[in-house]
C-alpha cells in the first residue's frame, strides 16, 4: 500500500518524505508540508488498543501543526487513490479538520 501512495505522490509531483521521525510521536509513513499520509493496515490497526493509540498520536500532530490523513489497505480495495485522497484532503479542508482517518 506504501508504494501505492509513493508512486500517486511521485507522478503529481508532490514533494514528499517517508518514514520521517516527528518529535518524539511517531515515525509517519508520508510527510508532504504540514500533511502527513498514514496508511493503515486493516489487521494491524484494528486490534485492541490501536485505533486509540493512533488518535492520541494524530492528536500529538495536530498540536504541532500537522494535518493527518489515514487511508488503509481496505479503501484502496473499494476505490482508486485519486478518489480516496480527494475524499479526505476535501473532509480535511472544508470542514478544518485536522485529522481524517477511516477508524472510528
Amino acid at each position: 500500500m506504501e508504494q501505492t501512495i509513493r508512486t500517486w505522490l511521485e507522478h503529481r509531483g508532490i514533494p514528499f518524505q517517508s518514514q520521517v521521525r516527528i518529535a518524539n510521536i511517531s515515525v509517519v509513513d508520508f510527510l508532504a508540508g504540514t500533511s502527513v499520509i498514514q496508511c493503515d493496515g486493516v489487521y494491524w490497526h484494528t486490534l485492541p488498543g490501536r485505533a486509540q493509540k493512533d488518535a492520541e498520536q494524530d492528536a500529538a500532530l495536530n498540536a504541532l501543526g500537522y494535518a493527518v490523513i489515514r487511508i488503509s489497505d481496505a479503501e484502496l480495495k473499494k476505490e482508486l487513490i485519486d478518489r480516496v485522497i480527494q475524499r479526505k484532503a476535501w473532509i480535511a479542508t472544508s470542514r478544518s479538520q485536522w485529522r481524517v482517518s477511516w477508524q472510528r
